[in-house]
């Protein structure tokens, strides 16, 4: 079939920038799907994004709004990853708490946001429970190797409910007041911020039986508990000082372990509570089995905290204790920063006519383009069409197979004049026979209707078209010696 194309360069001009302001997050493979509370993703909700799961439909980015559902990710549903455009503008919110109706009766059932399913990864995201009545879980984890970064689980009591597994916490913030970390999993926050709230004085962690073990050198069990690791620990304000306590245990063989942490005046000099006072009450002797251990513990001007005055069966580690709170052996060889680490920042960002261009970074599993820190598309390669009246601050982020993205490469700002090339209207473009035929010896790029350079010619006179799928393209022909530029929407069919 021979399609011959010529459009007056109002028209071309004029798709362009309904390209660029049509949301199109749908049509780009850099996320299997785009979440977005405004409708301009493919799907609204997060919860029916997950009930569409599948192999090539787990892996989700989710645009700014704020998302109202309780949601499960169930056992079926493995190696998931959300990833959000900003922690504080993606908020995964609800109010349910222990006892407020016959669907949330236990601590278990009154969870926002609990994931089941292995391999769970999530990046910046806020998950938050409002509720003050009674117990009301933000997060409840209850699955095997699941990751988070930079995202904040916000709630009062029994914020986050840590069941089973091993869990990893890198650069997020945890808020509540009573037992707001607790559970039988392997949990280790690291580099995170931990912070007591006003409402009323508390506990920190409160680790059940730890469900993760390894043998202990010279004999004995280490328990992989809640680690607290290079973390601050700090209070709102209004919290009184000596007011709270860095744990106590739920179970009989409960762990939980603080190293190099900053701790703030809020901490009562014993540091460590029993689980209860009355003789007769279940959990009375816990603290005797319980392993709760402290490492260098700072005061937040970074001076070593006092602890002559914690209780008598905690533990003060010393240098050779404390091999077992590396990564790879509280995880028992699982390395979760292969999905956390991300890859460098795009670099020598700049603009070429009308498209945004920069060094492509090997490995990556696409790109986020951003303009005034809000994301506007994605791309498979290291370009991205703007337009030619572009306008805002520019951005890009790279993103690592797992999802998680980098920082933002330099800011790039237009100079608001037009440094695109005449462009010339009588130029023809033709396809044939699955090939794209060119004027004589010419440079070409192609994208596809998204904005997304696909192809890139030098010196050529015709391209083969075969391996693309059928639809609209847009063709353009970059400047030759004397300025001149042409832009060509074409229909390409295999008939």
């Amino acid at each position: 079939m021979l399609l011959v194309y010529k459009y007056s360069i109002n028209f071309i001009t004029g798709l362009f920038l309904f390209t660029l302001i049509t949301p199109v997050f749908g049509q780009t493979k850099v996320f299997d799907k785009v979440i977005a509370a405004d409708g301009t993703g493919d799907y609204p909700s997060i919860a029916y994004a997950i009930s569409m799961y599948s192999n090539s439909r787990k892996v989700f980015f989710i645009k700014n709004g704020i998302y109202r559902e309780k949601i499960l990710i169930s056992s079926q549903k493995t190696n998931i990853r959300l990833i959000g455009e900003s922690r504080d503008g993606v908020i995964i919110t609800y109010d349910d708490y222990a006892g407020k109706s016959a669907s949330s009766t236990s601590t278990a059932e009154s969870y926002t946001f609990r994931v089941e399913g292995d391999g769970f990864y999530a990046e910046n995201i806020t998950f938050q429970n409002t509720a003050t009545q009674a117990q009301a879980v933000a997060v409840y984890t209850r699955a095997d190797t699941v990751a988070f970064k930079n995202c904040r689980f916000l709630g009062y009591q029994d914020t986050h409910f840590a069941d089973k597994g091993r869990q990893y916490f890198l650069n997020c913030e945890t808020r509540g007041d009573v037992d707001f970390i607790f559970g039988d999993g392997a949990v280790f926050y690291d580099q995170s911020v931990i912070v007591s709230r006003s409402r009323k004085a508390g506990y920190i962690t409160a680790p059940a039986d730890a469900k993760v073990t390894s043998p202990k050198t010279g004999g004995g069990t280490n328990y992989h508990g809640i680690l607290i690791h290079n973390c601050d620990v700090i209070a709102e304000t209004g919290l009184a000082d000596n007011s709270c306590y860095l744990g106590r245990p739920w179970n009989t063989y409960a762990a939980s372990a603080f190293i190099n942490c900053r701790i703030g005046n809020h901490i009562k000099p014993e540091g460590w509570s029993v689980w209860t006072t009355d003789p007769t009450g279940d959990g009375y002797n816990n603290h005797l089995t319980a392993f709760f251990a402290e490492y260098k513990s700072m005061k937040p001007d970074g001076g070593l905290v006092d602890i002559s005055n914690r209780v008598s069966w905690s533990k003060q580690l010393g240098d050779t204790d404390t091999a077992l709170y590396s990564i790879p052996d509280y995880f028992l060889g699982w390395d979760p920063t292969i999905k956390t680490t991300a890859l460098s920042s795009p670099q020598n960002l700049k603009i070429i006519n009308d498209s945004l261009v920069w060094d492509e970074i090997s490995s990556c599993r696409g790109y986020v383009i951003l303009c005034n820190d809000s994301v506007i598309g994605f791309s498979k390669s290291s370009s991205f069409y703007i337009g030619q009246q572009a306008s805002g601050i520019f951005t890009v982020k790279s993103v690592n197979p797992f999802g998680a993205l980098s920082s933002a490469s330099q800011q790039l700002l237009p100079t608001g004049t037009n440094n695109n090339p005449e462009i010339s209207p009588d130029i023809i473009v033709y396809v044939n026979q699955g090939m794209l035929l060119l004027p004589e010896n010419c440079n070409a790029e192609i994208f596809n209707i998204t904005g997304t350079k696909i192809r890139s010619s030098v010196n050529q006179c015709a391209i083969s078209l075969n391996d693309l799928k059928e639809g609209v393209y847009i063709v353009k022909i970059l400047p030759d010696q004397i300025g001149t530029c042409m832009v060509r929407k074409i229909l390409y069919t295999k008939n």
